[in-house]
């Protein structure tokens, strides 16, 4: 009878969980489709338009001092960072036919090591709770179903983990109940620049020593490289979608710092820059790399993120030469 009870509760309590973070995920799509609307349906006036893409890796790119820079050498061009915390090529294919719609001059896609690694050996591993497709491939790959039409593979640990740890899961929904109203509140609050129009995160200004940023690295920041993996697939989709409206693009590998870069595989990182190779061979897209760049420096955020203040300056740089290279 007691194991029935706890039963009980325990699924309860996670249907109330589930509930809320339902509404927070409806919400606050809601909200980024509105604002990704408006931003694509204003006037951009007669100036050409040069969106960088990507996830936070891109964040502490400055369109405002690229722009400025640009238009010293005599290039007239409006910048937009179009950064989004959590980007894939899985999210961001969902808006490129919006992209594409305001006919920008240059597309540039920043993309890292995490964007090609496998999604189910994330931590907890709650996706082994779904069968993998099967062998003669009839049945559906419900994990792809997941990730491409909802777009959840960031909430798998949390929504499917009770699965396979109801204890942790218990305790875990219990510490959040309430928290994702809260969430939605920052959510609806936040503040957008014109030229930063979708930021959903913060950029750090202070530098954290190598010392720490190896404490913060261990071997589950990586999760092995996957040659099947689903963003590989969307990023060619997105290529040939601007490519088929004649709008350049170039694919850029984001900076990572040493700690980092040291925990991954050799074997996986000449898989990574096989890939890139294959976007140039395969599908005559412009690549560049910047994942070893500024290893050695000191102006790291965290293991995978460049601080945002005069001493990160050094990738604006190297991206407004990228932009000259490219127009």
């Amino acid at each position: 009878m007691t194991i029935i009870v706890c039963f009980v509760l325990i699924v309860g309590f996670y249907s109330v969980y589930l509930f809320s973070e339902f509404n927070y995920i409806v919400e606050e799509l809601e909200i980024n489709e509105k604002i990704e609307n408006e931003f694509f349906l204003q006037d951009f006036g007669d100036k050409n338009k040069i969106f960088i893409v990507g996830s936070s890796h891109i964040r502490p790119l400055d369109p405002q001092y690229i722009e400025k820079e640009l238009s010293e050498k005599n290039l007239d061009f409006q910048v937009f960072n179009l950064s989004i915390m959590g980007d894939t090529p899985l999210k961001r294919i969902k808006s490129i036919e919006k992209i594409a719609s305001t006919k920008p001059e240059l597309v540039l896609y920043g993309v890292g090591f995490r964007d090609f690694s496998k999604i189910e050996n994330l931590k907890p591993d709650a996706l082994d709770f779904f069968p993998t497709k099967s062998s003669d491939k009839i049945l559906p790959d419900i994990r792809e179903i997941l990730m491409d039409e909802f777009q959840l593979e960031d909430y798998y640990s949390k929504k499917f983990g009770m699965l396979k740890s109801p204890k942790y899961y218990s305790f875990s929904l219990i510490q959040n109940l309430g928290q994702n109203n809260k969430n939605v509140k920052e959510v609806s609050n936040r503040e957008f620049s014109y030229h930063l129009p979708f930021n959903n995160h913060a950029s750090s200004k202070t530098t954290i020593p190598i010392s720490e940023l190896e404490n913060r690295v261990n071997s589950d920041s990586w999760t092995n490289f996957d040659e099947n993996n689903v963003n590989f697939k969307k990023l060619i989709e997105i290529a040939k979608i601007l490519q088929k409206e004649n709008i350049p693009l170039v694919i850029f590998s984001t900076p990572h710092s040493k700690p980092f870069l040291e925990i991954i595989p050799k074997d996986d990182l000449r898989s990574f820059q096989q890939k890139f190779n294959n976007l140039v061979h395969d599908f005559n897209i412009p690549t560049h790399h910047f994942y070893d760049s500024y290893q050695d420096l000191d102006i790291w955020a965290d293991p995978t993120h460049v601080i945002s203040d005069e001493k990160g300056t050094i990738y604006n740089q190297d991206i407004i030469k990228l932009i000259m290279k490219m127009i």
